[in-house]
């Protein structure tokens, strides 16, 4: 089916919010997609509230098998074996997506010849219902090559959160699956290789996601000690990925997310920052940080 969009939500007792973003997808302008909502292992009312969903035959809910790792990477990834789409987007079961998202970015891609759209983002924050969408960003235009966009995040201190991405099937069959070990970062590894695949990077102004701020921890999150090394471990993987792909090594965006775990687990954790010296001596310096801090806030990103 011509230009079928896959939508990939990996989920884990969020039965509160995800009628939310099911009703996003629901409402999207474009309707030729299929939504595949993968289960966790959900303890709540998460089973119940989809079967409402299901009389929609667009949706299909999936369970990950007890023999497959635990975690929103094994779950995107059964979401990939299934997917139909000529299109993927993931989002996350508490996400909310602009009616027009998968209309304006699939008119984008297909009139530009390009395999990755991205969009405006903002955040909403539970309790409240708060919306603030930001307007100015140094990533909001495009990009006729990845390591273009990963400057923008490094020196301006911003970053895309995943369902901000359209991408061609074409691209995220090159880039393959995700890392399953990680619990940290995995998003950012996975999609550093979705960027670095894609060449040209479209933005379109025209429309927009939410990204759900408080009420409980997500379902990727874990700061443990487990946590702390899969984050290592996935930006040291970015870090080869634009050795091999640029020639640049230690990229300001790794500098960057050197610094950013040390400040975090310099006191609690200095064990772990010993055990990988060589990871956080690379890390951006004091002054640096300060003088791109300023220029972001200047510029009107901070």
């Amino acid at each position: 089916m011509q230009n079928l969009v896959t939508i990939i939500i990996p989920t884990f007792n969020r039965a509160e919010t995800l009628p939310k973003t099911l009703r996003s997808v629901q409402n999207q302008s474009h309707q030729n997609w299929e939504c595949l909502v993968i289960d966790d292992g959900s303890e709540d009312q998460t089973e119940k509230i989809l079967q409402e969903f299901l009389k929609d035959n667009r949706f299909r809910f999936l369970k990950r098998p007890e023999d497959r790792k635990k975690g929103a990477a094994t779950c995107r990834n059964i979401g990939l074996e299934n997917a139909q789409g000529d299109y993927i987007q993931f989002l996350d079961s508490d996400d909310l997506l602009a009616p027009n998202k998968l209309e304006v970015q699939l008119i984008a891609l297909q009139e530009n010849n390009a395999h990755l759209a991205t969009c405006k983002w903002g955040v909403l924050r539970s309790g409240s219902g708060e919306v603030h969408i930001y307007d100015k960003l140094p990533t909001y235009h495009e990009f006729e090559d990845g390591i273009r966009l990963f400057d923008a995040f490094g020196y301006y201190f911003t970053y895309f959160p995943p369902h901000v991405y359209l991408a061609s099937r074409e691209v995220i069959e090159k880039s393959g699956y995700w890392n399953e070990e990680l619990t940290l970062n995995d998003d950012g590894d996975y999609f550093s290789k979705v960027i670095f695949n894609s060449g040209r990077v479209i933005f379109c102004a025209a429309t927009h996601v939410l990204y759900r701020r408080g009420g409980g921890e997500r379902i990727s999150s874990d700061y443990s000690e487990y946590g702390i090394q899969s984050f290592i471990q996935s930006w040291s993987s970015i870090d080869e990925r634009i050795l091999e792909n640029y020639d640049i090594s230690n990229h300001i965006f790794v500098r960057q997310a050197r610094r950013n775990l040390y400040s975090k687990i310099a006191d609690k954790h200095p064990q772990l920052v010993e055990r990988h010296q060589d990871f956080f001596d690379k890390r951006m310096s004091t002054i640096e940080y300060f003088l791109r801090k300023a220029n972001a806030k200047i510029k009107g990103y901070l």
